[in-house]
């Protein structure tokens, strides 16, 4: 007899919101890049995609209607449809709803002809950094909510990037408003984002009290980071807040040759996502406020609200991204299921947080980082455990664990990796395997480090020196896996590259499923044929029991003779 449902679950297995995910991912990827407006051809397309799902909808319905009697891979393959179709539907018209309101931006629509000069009224969503452009000094995120453009105000919610030079940099904090005077047009490596160039620029609004604390904790913690040798003030506020030293807008400046040198080793190597902040920043907060709950006996509400608030708290000292929006979410989405006394359901999460996202900014499709953020989560939730099952039988647990997460998180992310560079770095899982142990610890010193720079200014060095020496592993990573020239593949570009390696990974798991099926079907064949005998030993359990009948056999040995 079956067991019931609740007894079957398990979080990590539950893939029933996949289909909805995967497919308003396809549709937001499909339809973002092609609407534009007035475009006839665009549209009727829209509305073609539009009228299929309807109709795949209610034939899967109607699939489902009819085979509830029999059986049940029926029944599972019109369900698959219909969220598959419903997902599709609804990222088609959030991607259609997105167009539209961009396209009807001032803003956005003035860039599009040209450059756009005018009065801009903007707030900022971030913290300045360094700017690439060599006409300016600094680069910001904002939003432009006012633009007078030809002497006509008029309201807008762009979101652009706004470059500046000399004295506007040093007044730029993230939260204020300002009033800019400058052009507006769109960026050379992407169309779709708006440049705002400040010729003047003058504070409008200030920034919340909160944002201008976060704002002088970064700049202490900065100035501890500026103490430290060349890869600490490279890697330290990289694994800390996801910024890498180098673009660090104050303080004092690293050497630029071996800053990018070292970047481009990280990344030949395969560990350059260690320096952007993902779940494992609020995975560690997380079991620190467990841990304090645990000691301090707090209920479970009120454990869950501190989860909340630390993970709130992070967010405003991280340097924003999709990726920090992808684990914020899943964060939220693990503090619910605290208050409802369920465990974490990781692709539950993750689906969710996927269409809220998409929902929200059906941009995100073709955001790189949200895109391997998400990718190594799947990877993570659907793989790690029966990796982790096989590895355990031939080496320790720890090691068993890591090397799980490694080989599960590369192999959903090398489709993602041949998009952004057509080439299979061969050395990524042993460099991650060398880095693994050390990247925790770092970020936590690193945190302590950042906190002490304001609360206890005399002990931050000390957090910093030891994330310094935490950090010194990946570096050596780098330098040992970046630089070999067999180091990568060569691999065909753009979306072929993609689905190549998409055959090739589908190719490979069949032939490890297969190969377990035969290995399974051997071993039966083995033991009924051998009744009565001993059955061939699995090899660790061999050598185990030989080493323990070695050493009894030793014990037992008369070593010594007394004499009468």
């Amino acid at each position: 007899m079956r067991a019931p449902w609740t007894d079957r679950e398990h979080g990590g297995r539950d893939m029933r919101l996949l289909p909805a995910a995967a497919g308003m991912w396809t549709a937001a990827l499909a339809a973002a890049p092609l609407m534009q407006p007035h475009n006839t051809r665009t549209l009727i397309t829209v509305a073609a995609v539009l009228v299929c799902s309807v109709d795949g909808m209610a034939l899967a319905a109607w699939m489902a209607h009819v085979t509830r009697n029999h059986a049940a891979f029926a029944r599972r393959a019109a369900t698959v449809l219909m969220l598959a179709l419903a997902g599709l539907l609804l990222g088609a018209m959030a991607a259609v709803t997105h167009t539209a309101m961009r396209a009807a931006d001032p803003v956005y629509a003035a860039s599009a002809q040209g450059a756009a000069l005018g009065i801009y009224r903007v707030r900022t969503t971030a913290p300045a950094l360094r700017a690439n452009d060599r006409e300016a000094d600094c680069a910001v995120d904002v939003t432009v909510e006012q633009a007078v453009l030809d002497g006509v105000q008029q309201s807008a919610h762009a979101s652009a990037t706004l470059q500046a030079s000399g004295r506007v940099c040093a007044m730029i904090e993230q939260g204020a408003r300002y009033t800019v005077h400058g052009t507006a047009q769109r960026a050379a490596w992407d169309t779709a984002r708006v440049i705002l160039t400040a010729h003047t620029a003058t504070m409008h609004e200030a920034a919340m009290p909160w944002w201008h604390g976060i704002e002088t904790l970064r700049a202490r913690f900065f100035a501890v980071t500026a103490r430290l040798d060349d890869q600490g003030r490279v890697l330290v506020p990289g694994v800390t807040l996801g910024l890498l030293g180098q673009d660090i807008l104050t303080g004092a400046r690293v050497d630029e040759a071996y800053a990018r040198q070292l970047e481009e080793r990280c990344k030949q190597a395969g560990i350059m996502h260690v320096m952007a902040v993902s779940g494992g920043h609020y995975a560690l907060i997380a079991r620190l406020c467990t841990i304090i709950g645990a000691l301090a006996r707090l209920p479970c509400g009120v454990l869950a609200m501190l989860r909340l608030a630390t993970a709130g708290m992070l967010t405003m000292l991280l340097v924003p991204g999709q990726s920090v929006t992808r684990a914020l979410s899943m964060s939220v989405f693990a503090v619910g299921y605290a208050l409802c006394k369920r465990p974490c359901q990781t692709m539950h999460a993750l689906c969710w947080t996927t269409m809220f996202a998409l929902l929200t900014g059906p941009t995100r499709a073709a955001n790189f980082g949200f895109a391997l953020s998400c990718s190594a989560v799947c990877g993570i939730a659907m793989m790690m455990p029966r990796i982790q099952a096989w590895c355990a039988r031939w080496m320790p647990r720890g090691a068993a664990q890591a090397l799980a997460m490694t080989v599960s998180a590369q192999v959903f992310t090398l489709p993602v990796q041949i998009l952004i560079s057509p080439q299979v770095p061969l050395w990524s899982i042993p460099a991650n395997l060398m880095v693994a142990p050390f990247t925790d610890l770092a970020t936590i010193t690193g945190l302590l480090a950042c906190l002490c720079a304001t609360v206890c200014p005399p002990v931050a060095p000390m957090f910093a020196t030891v994330a310094s020496w935490c950090t010194r592993p990946i570096a050596l990573a780098a330098g040992l896996f970046g630089t070999a020239d067999d180091g990568c593949i060569p691999w065909a570009q753009g979306a072929p590259g993609m689905l190549l390696m998409l055959g090739a990974l589908t190719v490979g798991t069949a032939l490890l499923i297969a190969l377990h099926h035969l290995h399974a079907i051997i071993l039966l064949v083995r033991r009924r044929g051998r009744r009565g005998r001993l059955h061939a030993m699995h090899p660790v359990d061999a050598a185990r029991r030989w080493w323990r009948q070695t050493a009894t056999m030793l014990m037992d040995i008369p070593w010594s003779h007394s004499k009468e």
